[in-house]
């Protein structure tokens, strides 16, 4: 439902909410897509809990490149 509520203030053109959604619902490539166009210096955070998330969740081959 987080993933989906970000989707929903993306559309409306509300940014910060959106990455705020997709950080909670973990949906951490569309959270990194919105910064990248809306707040550049937050990649490398959201990057870093992208790949804490993925070791909690066994991960860590994929948690590498984070």
């Amino acid at each position: 439902m987080f993933e989906k509520a970000g989707e929903f203030f993306e559309k409306l053109n509300i940014p910060k909410k959106a990455l705020d959604f997709y950080e909670k619902g973990n949906a951490f490539k569309k959270a990194v897509d919105i910064c990248k166009k809306h707040f550049p210096g937050e990649i490398v955070r959201l990057e870093e809990k992208w790949g804490d998330y993925l070791i909690s969740m066994k991960q860590s081959e994929s948690a590498i490149s984070h």
